[in-house]
């Protein structure tokens, strides 16, 4: 018994077939090649490591009143943070924490505790906002993100200040 050989069909008999596997094949390996020399996907803010954090993704800054802003003597004090999470004192998380104003008084050392007076405003509950009252007059204001146990962060993007003038009103 002699063993027939199969062969695939030459394109000159009209059967095209054959084709659509190997354009497949390459069409799927210039994707792959393409997707490897770009760097691969792209990633996504929740993706970000702590390296990534420290160098820009991660940040406190007053949202309200502006830098320079006159204000009455009653006003809304507004903040925020990117790619940290703001939750109440107490348990310490890594990029986790809660705010802290300070009034005319400079910023507390990294590892320091936060004092809690008249002039170092806490909001252990995890607030965004207050309402201040002061007397008027020029004022610096400084934001400051602090762990659970209220010990100041290390790095500029644990800060950030605005000066305003509380005017009568």
């Amino acid at each position: 018994m002699a063993e027939e050989t199969k062969q695939l069909p030459s394109p000159e008999q009209g059967n095209g077939g054959w084709m659509l596997p190997i354009l497949v094949f390459f069409g799927g390996f210039l994707l792959i090649l393409l997707l490897v020399m770009s760097g691969g996907p792209v990633a996504a803010p929740d993706d970000l490591t702590v390296a990534d954090k420290q160098e820009g993704g991660a940040r406190v800054t007053f949202v309200t009143p502006d830098d320079g802003a006159e204000v009455s003597t009653t006003f809304e004090v507004s903040f925020a943070a990117e790619g940290l999470t703001v939750e109440p004192a107490g348990e310490i998380h890594d990029d986790s924490g809660h705010f802290h104003i300070l009034i005319d008084e400079p910023f507390v050392e990294p590892g320091e505790v936060i004092p809690n007076d008249e002039t170092h405003l806490h909001f252990g509950d995890g607030s965004l906002s207050t309402e201040l009252t002061l007397e008027p007059g020029p004022y610096t204001l400084r934001l400051q993100f602090a762990d659970g146990a209220h010990r100041a962060l290390e790095g500029d993007q644990y800060r950030d200040e605005v000066s305003i003038t509380v005017v009568e009103g």
